[in-house]
This record gives C-alpha cells, sequence and structure tokens, in this order.
C-alpha cells in the first residue's frame, strides 16, 4: 500500500509525480496525490501570515528588542537541536531496548 510514497514533493505535471503516484493504488492515489496543492498552499500561507505577524511585532518591538528576541529563538533553536533532541532520542531508545530485550521480563523499573 505505501510502495510508490516518498519525501520528495510532486504534483501533478512534475517529472517524479509518475514515479511516486504511479505504484500507488487508485485510493490512495487520489488521496495522496490530488490533495498536494491543497497541503502545500496551506503551508505556505502558515509561513507567510506568521512571519508576517512576527514582522509587525518586531517593528513596534523597535531595534534592540528585535535583535534580543531573535538571537533568543535562534539560540534555543540550537540548543534543542544540539543537546535536548540527543537527549531525547537516547532515553527513548533506551527505554524502547529495555522493553523489546529477549529473555527478560518485558516491565520496566
Amino acid at each position: 500500500m505505501w510502495r510508490g510514497l516518498s519525501a520528495v514533493p510532486v504534483w501533478p505535471g512534475s517529472p517524479h509525480y509518475e514515479d511516486v503516484c504511479g505504484g500507488c493504488d487508485a485510493a490512495l492515489r487520489h488521496h495522496y496525490c490530488s490533495n498536494l496543492l491543497v497541503i502545500y498552499t496551506v503551508v505556505f500561507l502558515s509561513v507567510v501570515v506568521s512571519g508576517f505577524f512576527t514582522v509587525l511585532y518586531s517593528m513596534e518591538w523597535g531595534h534592540t528588542k528585535s535583535v534580543d528576541w531573535l538571537t533568543t529563538f535562534l539560540l534555543s533553536i540550537a540548543q534543542s537541536i544540539v543537546f535536548v533532541q540527543p537527549v531525547k532520542v537516547r532515553t527513548i531508545s533506551r527505554y524502547d531496548a529495555k522493553l523489546t530485550m529477549p529473555g527478560e521480563s518485558k516491565s520496566v523499573a
């Protein structure tokens, strides 16, 4: 059922449309391929609208507060990528390994 699906953006008329949607059954092809324009439009509009309001607020704040906010925002994203996400992945993988370890009880204490 899921063969032929990929993360490559495709839309009717694009070069990869037949590669991705040609291997799907008819119901999945209709659901996945025909709604891509709507999905990409919603994503684009949400990015544009949120960016618009961010620019409006930053104009209201003034230069110093806007730069401080942007610095804080970018540092928090970097912190999440470098520190928080790897810790979460290690924690979940260790928990999953304990649950699926053969020959031992399946309870985690």
